[in-house]
């Protein structure tokens, strides 16, 4: 009978050793989880809902590119479908980098120097008043940063000196988009003394200055005069800036043709 009890004995409390081995290794998996604060656990939601959406956009990708390439599959006009497919592709990327000419709304941004004397105002006066090539840098990065698909720089001095009429000059500023220098993703500006030029040295414009913009006009407009915005700090330096909405800008394509020397595809 004492051989049965000490067995019993001992196999209760195999049981409860197990018991208890098994209680600490789940309270380990799990003791990362009970250490996190209150913002370390909600970044770590935010992270995986992030994870989440990727992964989700791409199995839609993945299933679009899945249906695009079977309907080449089925399909006996399949090649001609990947030429076309490729040729819109192309024109794409053609109006993207400036080579095509483009026209859609957008807002023409119009920047003018502030009155001063030189007589009169201090050199940082005269400075603050004028209209720099390092403004335009910034100018061109904000709109770009606001959404505009499409760039286009010209000076409207011609119109100022021809038209008084404050509509009629709007209509000729938006024609003069048609000769603008169409600003693409590598153009670069320079101070040459009263003049912007591009980094081609193949313009020099003279200010003012008209900013084409092709994109939401509502949103470019806002983004623009947003707090803090380098279209604010103009502003405060009493330059004359205006920006009109229109239906349709005409930008020409650019005359400056990318060409890389040291870049080349990382897999080729």
């Amino acid at each position: 009978m004492k051989n049965y009890k000490f067995k019993f004995f001992v196999f209760i409390a195999s049981i409860t050793l197990g018991f208890l081995i098994v209680v600490n290794v789940g309270m380990g998996k799990n003791i990362g989880i009970f250490n996190l604060n209150a913002v370390q656990y909600k970044d770590a939601t935010e992270e995986r809902n992030k994870l989440y959406d990727e992964i989700a956009n791409l199995k839609d990708e993945n299933y679009n590119l899945y249906e695009k390439i079977s309907s080449y599959n089925v399909d006996e006009n399949g090649h001609e479908k990947i030429i076309e497919h490729m040729k819109s592709q192309l024109n794409d990327y053609s109006t993207v980098a400036g080579i095509n000419m483009v026209s859609g709304p957008g807002i023409i941004l119009t920047i003018n120097d502030a009155d001063f004397d030189v007589y009169t105002n201090s050199e940082f006066e005269v400075s603050r008043s004028i209209l720099h090539a390092s403004d335009v840098a910034l100018v061109l990065n904000e709109l770009r940063i606001a959404g505009a698909e499409a760039l286009g720089l010209n000076s409207y001095n011609s119109v100022t000196r021809e038209v008084n009429d404050e509509f009629d000059k709007i209509i000729k500023i938006n024609e003069l988009s048609r000769e603008a220098y169409r600003i693409i993703n590598t153009t670069g500006v320079e101070c040459a003394w009263a003049f912007i030029e591009l980094d081609d040295k193949t313009k020099k414009i003279e200010g003012p200055f008209a900013f084409y913009a092709i994109g939401d006009p509502e949103q470019l407009e806002a983004s623009l005069l947003a707090q803090g915005s380098h279209i604010n700090n103009l502003i405060i330096r009493n330059l004359d800036i205006s920006i009109v909405k229109v239906d349709k800008i005409i930008l020409p394509k650019s005359i400056y043709s990318i060409a890389p020397t040291y870049m080349q595809r990382a897999d080729s």
